[in-house]
């Protein structure tokens, strides 16, 4: 029996590298890529953790090495108390069959040849559960729990619309009672119409089901509706993390400011940005500075140059709620004097 006490995941500095070559080159490695710096988090049961950040910063990577998909180079992760690092890859595939993914496009993520009821059934194959008739049974009702018919078991992918699509991935990762679902970007595909739908009906199925997400998102207005936790990430770094009530109402961070603030329902009642301020984040180049963000804050002086910021007692807001920042949200920078 599981802990409801003890995290369903606890991921521990991991660093995740991709390796690139030049064009024409052969042999060794030119460069390295690194999508995740130091990144540790905790998700609990029955909680809902977002992780939130521009394309690129590093969140679908994790997301991946959470789902034991990837490993990554060095740090840890723990499922359940289970450390992964040194198990063989048949002990990976079980302990990941308690992990489920939904996909950002619910088209490509389905197997054309498949009808919706053997999709949805595939990982009761895998994971060799009950008979066949057990199965069809399990499907049934995973279809009635996201919304579809029985009579859908039968029909292909070309004939659901893309909500419908999005409802049958859903019931794939249902159908074996996960631990953990990962919901990366499950959105961003949908029509604006069908989006509140589908979050309607995954928090309908997190209270009746108990679940536990961890939801990717570019979307603060719907992460601030769902999450319990925000996570901000910036360049494969996590550099605020805290309940998502406290994030959004105070943001100690200058970069998790300005999402909520280039964000027009959440940031109606903060300061105007320049578009130019965002588009400078995205080009700008910050390798010779301590602080990531240095070339972008108004806050940034010069310990912001040379010294890496990290949580501390200034950069708490509350126990849970932090930032890596030598200014945050409640700490002003202190006058230099000039001479």
């Amino acid at each position: 029996m599981n802990d409801t006490n003890l995290p369903i995941v606890v991921v521990s500095n991991i660093v995740k590298r991709f390796y690139n070559r030049k064009p024409g080159t052969i042999g060794r490695n030119s460069w390295v890529i690194e999508a995740l710096k130091g990144v540790s988090l905790q998700i609990r049961r029955g909680e809902i953790v977002s992780v939130v950040g521009e394309s690129g910063c590093g969140k679908s990577t994790l997301a991946k090495s959470i789902a034991l998909l990837l490993r990554p180079d060095t740090g840890t992760i723990s499922i359940n108390g289970t450390a992964t690092n040194s198990l063989s890859r048949n002990d990976l595939r079980s302990l990941g069959q308690k992990i489920h993914l939904i996909f950002q496009d619910p088209y490509s993520s389905l197997n054309p040849r498949l009808s919706a009821g053997d999709i949805i059934m595939e990982p009761l194959i895998i994971q060799k559960v009950g008979s066949r008739g057990d199965r069809i049974n399990s499907v049934v009702h995973a279809l009635s729990d996201v919304g579809l018919r029985p009579s859908d078991f039968n029909k292909y992918p070309h004939q659901f619309s893309g909500g419908q699509r999005q409802r049958i991935a859903i019931a794939r990762a249902l159908v074996s009672n996960p631990d953990l679902i990962i919901a990366d970007e499950p959105l961003s595909a949908l029509d604006v119409s069908i989006q509140s739908q589908i979050i309607n009906l995954l928090m309908d199925l997190k209270k009746k089901r108990n679940l536990t997400y961890l939801f990717i998102s570019h979307d603060l207005s719907v992460v601030s509706h769902v999450a319990d936790k925000v996570i901000v990430m910036y360049k494969g770094h996590i550099i605020e993390s805290g309940p998502a009530e406290s994030v959004f109402r105070t943001p100690l961070h200058p970069y998790t400011n300005l999402l909520i603030s280039s964000t027009p329902e959440l940031g109606k009642n903060k300061r105007k940005l320049c578009a130019q301020r965002v588009v400078d984040i995205e080009l700008g180049n910050d390798k010779n500075f301590a602080c990531l963000f240095y070339k972008h804050c108004h806050k940034a002086s010069e310990i912001c140059h040379f010294q890496t910021p990290s949580p501390d007692s200034e950069s708490f807001l509350t126990d849970e709620h932090w930032a890596k920042c030598h200014f945050p949200g409640h700490v002003q920078p202190k006058m230099q004097n000039s001479s």
